[in-house]
């Protein structure tokens, strides 16, 4: 492997019950020969089983983070535990997953998935809830200059500037979740909200349409045609087709109210743009939008599907998601499993329970190839989960054995062996994880199936 593996075989757990007593003996040497050639014969058979890579720091700390001190079949590994750290999370060819309460491991190994999809030409799309420490890392690693930061000071999340109305009408609509029971006639309205704007000569924003007074768009069309804003064939149009939808200007109001409300918990400075996200996906950059809230699932909704049309017209994204609702029923985690092309990274203090504690949707979402970075995990039920999760081994146990050769005149000889014992036991032990500290962490690889068990 180009790093130079070797086996650390510790305490073996004798088991046996010595026969003492005068006139008998023991051959020494003939006994250590024949414990040696043994434990080689072990080492041989089960080496490879368990495959589970420790650095030299995490072995020396290992008392706090492994349930006991014997490490018959863990294997050790040079180099440092940055390193491996690094080696494992920068891939952004691969989906990963980082899982734990450590929110600096995790934030790390983000800030490695993004940087890397960056220096192999793609953008990155990050989403998070006020992490303002990623934030920092991304803004100030050497690849800062392409981070962009969409927090409403500089630049603001407003995707409508540059579609047409229809495109707009098709993109809210599809955005609005079905506990609001909308009928396809709000996407007529949208469409005329986005078009009396577009006729006057203004952009629409957002806000502005989650501000929109609805129930009063043929008051506003009567003053914009009297203004001599609207001509007299627009107004018939755009009048005739508000008609046929005002019924349900009602439900759509429901639904903009809320997303005003959640829009208005974002940050936003009066001077900040709209982020030209064509533009900064062709200059390959790192744009990242802080939600502010995961309970803002509107505005989530509305970025899916903005992503949706992304991901339809660019094949050069990896997308980045920390502290963000992903259950498998979140339409944004829907989409991502429907889009193969893009790989994402996902970062959260407990990704099983998130995830609605189901083994089969963990094993969906993450994909045949993905890479794990686990650390400290509270609940006992994850603990369990991602230990079966990497399977057993075939443990090799040295027995002792006493047995009662010829007697003679100094009285009987006792004969002293060894032999190998077989035991089922999980890979890593629900322990570990529960155990872990603040630095430590393990990292796997599935495509590969190493797994390495570090500290920084």
């Amino acid at each position: 492997m180009g790093i130079g593996w070797q086996i650390a075989f510790g305490s073996l757990r004798l088991m046996g019950k010595a026969i003492g007593g005068a006139g008998k003996t023991v051959q020494r040497g003939a006994a250590k020969r024949k414990l040696s050639a043994a434990q080689k014969n072990a080492i041989n058979e089960s080496a490879n089983n368990r495959a589970v890579f420790c650095t030299n720091t995490y072995i020396h700390n290992r008392t706090p983070a492994l349930p006991h001190s014997t490490q018959e079949t863990l294997l050790l590994t040079d180099g440092s535990d940055g390193q491996h750290f690094q080696a494992f999370t920068q891939k952004a060819s691969v989906n990963m997953l980082a899982s734990g309460s450590s929110l600096r491991l995790r934030n790390n190994a983000l800030v490695y998935f993004s940087y890397d999809a960056v220096a192999n030409g793609r953008s990155v799309i990050v989403l998070h809830c006020n992490n303002q420490d990623l934030q920092r890392q991304l803004e100030g690693g050497s690849l800062g200059t392409h981070c962009i930061p969409v927090d409403g000071r500089q630049y603001k999340y407003d995707p409508l500037a540059k579609m047409t109305s229809r495109e707009i009408a098709s993109m809210m609509f599809d955005a609005i979740p079905e506990k609001y029971r909308a009928p396809y006639s709000s996407k007529t309205l949208f469409q005329v909200v986005a078009e009396l704007r577009q006729q006057t000569g203004g952009h629409l924003s957002l806000k502005q349409l989650a501000a929109c007074p609805i129930h009063d768009l043929y008051r506003i069309m009567e003053n914009l045609r009297n203004k001599g804003k609207l001509s007299d064939s627009d107004f018939s149009r755009l009048e005739s087709d508000y008609a046929s939808a005002q019924h349900d200007a009602g439900t759509l109001r429901a639904y903009l109210d809320d997303l005003d409300r959640q829009l208005s918990d974002m940050f936003l400075q009066k001077d900040a743009t709209a982020l030209e996200f064509e533009k900064a996906i062709q200059s390959g950059s790192i744009i990242s939008i802080n939600i502010s809230n995961q309970l803002n699932e509107l505005v989530v909704s509305v970025i899916t599907e903005h992503l949706r049309e992304l991901f339809r017209t660019h094949r050069n994204l990896a997308l980045v998601i920390d502290g963000l609702s992903i259950h498998p029923d979140s339409t944004l985690i829907k989409l991502i499993r429907q889009n193969q092309s893009c790989n994402f990274a996902i970062s959260a203090e407990d990704a099983y329970a998130a995830l609605g504690a189901r083994k089969d949707d963990v094993n969906a979402l993450l994909g045949g190839d993905c890479r794990l970075v686990l650390l400290r995990h509270g609940s006992p039920r994850s603990c369990n989960f991602w230990s079966e999760y990497f399977g057993e081994y075939e443990k090799t146990e040295m027995l002792e054995s006493f047995n009662e050769g010829q007697r003679g005149m100094m009285g009987a000889d006792i004969n002293r062996g060894w032999s190998p014992h077989k035991t089922k036991e999980r890979k890593i032990l629900s322990d570990v994880f529960m155990n872990f500290t603040e630095g430590q962490f393990c990292a796997y690889d599935a495509a590969t199936g190493q797994m390495i068990l570090g500290e920084i």
